[in-house]
C-alpha cells in the first residue's frame, strides 16, 4: 500500500457527515474526538475527515497548520492504522484543544485514538 492520501480515502458526502454527527459512535481522547460509522463501501477500507473547529483555533492559518499535521501523521501510519482495523468504516476526526502541538505529540495521540477505535470495532464484531 503507498503513502498517499487519494480523493477515494477523504470524506466528501454531505449525508453521511451529517449522520456522523448526529448519530454515530464517538471516542474522546486527550486532543481528539474521533466520530465513526461502520461502511459498506468495498472502494477504501477508510474514509476520513479532518475538522479543526474555529471555536477552538481561531486564526485560520493555525487551523490549516493542525489539518496539514493530521492528514500527513495519518498518510504516515495507514498501513499500521490499517492493520488494526479489520472492516470498512467512516471517521471524522475532530481536534479538540486551543494549543497548537507539535508533530509527534499529535502522532502519538492520533495512533493512541485509532488503537482504541480498533479495540472498539473488534469487540462490536
Amino acid at each position: 500500500m503507498g503513502l498517499k492520501f487519494s480523493k477515494y480515502e477523504r470524506l466528501a458526502s454531505k449525508k453521511i457527515i451529517e449522520r456522523l454527527f448526529k448519530y454515530e459512535n464517538k471516542i474522546y481522547l486527550n486532543s481528539f474526538t474521533l466520530l465513526w460509522s461502520t461502511s459498506d463501501n468495498s472502494n477504501c477500507r477508510v474514509e476520513i475527515l479532518f475538522s479543526v473547529p474555529k471555536k477552538k483555533v481561531i486564526k485560520a492559518v493555525n487551523r490549516t497548520h493542525i489539518k496539514r499535521i493530521m492528514r500527513e501523521c495519518y498518510r504516515t501510519n495507514k498501513d499500521y492504522i490499517y492493520g488494526i482495523l479489520n472492516s470498512n468504516i467512516y471517521v471524522a476526526l475532530i481536534y479538540n484543544t486551543s494549543e497548537i502541538m507539535k508533530y509527534a505529540h499529535l502522532e502519538r495521540e492520533l495512533l493512541e485514538i485509532f488503537d482504541v477505535l480498533g479495540k472498539k470495532i473488534n469487540e462490536s464484531i
